[in-house]
């Protein structure tokens, strides 16, 4: 039977820092009590995008993910991870607080943990073929147990989603104060921010802009591209539902990833209000629209792409994450 001890706390703070960020900002805090048994995650305003993320919503959807990855990495290694949700009004960056005990495990649990540590943001493009019929049903599944919804925009309106994705990047490339941001995470160093390999320029891009974070609208399937477009909502739009939309994008990520599935988020259509407004519209969405994501095949050949940076000695230790807080 595995029980807690800090050194699997620890390895647990590791993999959820494989969680993904809008520019791989990472913009949470982790403390671990002395015995493991106990692991609070804490937001990190520092580390807020102040241009592209004003509300916090970005930074509450990456501690969701974050959140998530520990639980999954945690069912693997045998333990439960019991979560309070925002438990102490007076802290309010006080995500959660996580108590671990024992549990079993399965195999399913193992493939998930080792989707963690593979899972990419693949901006290589999507293959012609086809999705198997019910894998979306099984996604939407996955994320309804932390009440998100997912929605696959039907065929016929895909090119209206991709106009709108189009029409909120370039009100991006446009924006000088977006453009100072972007440059001030890309190329940022080794442990966090964007690798400049980790752009792909726009196919249809006469002139390649300075490269994207998290999704670039390069991943505008080809002609013969059949990537299917997917939104996760929430029924209300306060930072509960943005934390519950990433761990619900986390949800849906690692089970797409253990069938072979690419995955690839859209960030700006949700961040740019009137192009979030429109596609709720385009949809008829009763909730929120929080993550736009493509999904799909990759070519099988294609080299595997590196890790991304990631600040994983500093989230691991319990005494650094506090040392942090106090910088």
């Amino acid at each position: 039977m595995t029980v807690p001890t800090l050194t699997r706390a620890q390895e647990l703070v590791r993999m959820a820092c494989y969680a993904p960020s809008a520019y791989n900002s990472q913009p949470w805090s982790w403390r671990i009590n002395q015995d493991g048994a106990e692991v609070e995650l804490h937001a990190d305003r520092s580390r807020q995008l102040a241009v592209t993320d004003p509300t916090g919503r970005n930074l509450a959807l990456a501690c969701g993910a974050a959140l998530d990855h520990f639980e999954t990495a945690a069912r693997a290694f045998g333990l439960h991870a019991e979560v309070a949700l925002f438990p102490d009004p007076n802290q309010p960056d006080l995500f959660a607080r996580l108590q671990l005990s024992s549990t079993s495990t399965s195999p399913h649990d193992i493939d998930m943990l080792t989707a963690i540590e593979n899972r990419r943001t693949d901006r290589r493009g999507f293959t012609d073929w086809e999705l198997p019929p019910g894998r979306v049903e099984n996604l939407a599944r996955a994320a309804a147990i932390v009440d998100v919804g997912v929605t696959a925009a039907p065929l016929a309106m895909q090119g209206q989603v991709e106009t709108l994705i189009e029409e909120a990047r370039q009100k991006h490339l446009r924006d000088p104060d977006v453009a100072a941001e972007l440059d001030a995470w890309v190329r940022r160093h080794s442990s966090d921010g964007v690798p400049p390999e980790a752009a792909v320029p726009d196919r249809r891009e006469q002139v390649t802009p300075p490269p994207d974070r998290f999704s670039r609208s390069s991943i505008a399937p080809s002609e013969t591209s059949t990537a299917q477009v997917v939104v996760l909502s929430t029924a209300g739009d306060e930072q509960p539902d943005w934390l519950a939309a990433g761990r619900g994008l986390s949800r849906v990520w690692l089970e797409a990833a253990v069938e072979g599935l690419a995955v690839v988020p859209q960030t700006q259509i949700t961040e740019v209000e009137s192009t979030r407004i429109a596609l709720r519209q385009l949809l008829e969405l009763a909730g929120w629209p929080q993550v736009v994501v493509r999904l799909g095949w990759q070519e099988s050949s294609a080299p595997h792409l590196p890790a991304p940076p990631a600040r994983t000695r500093r989230c691991a230790s319990p005494s650094s994450a506090d040392e942090e807080e106090n910088r």
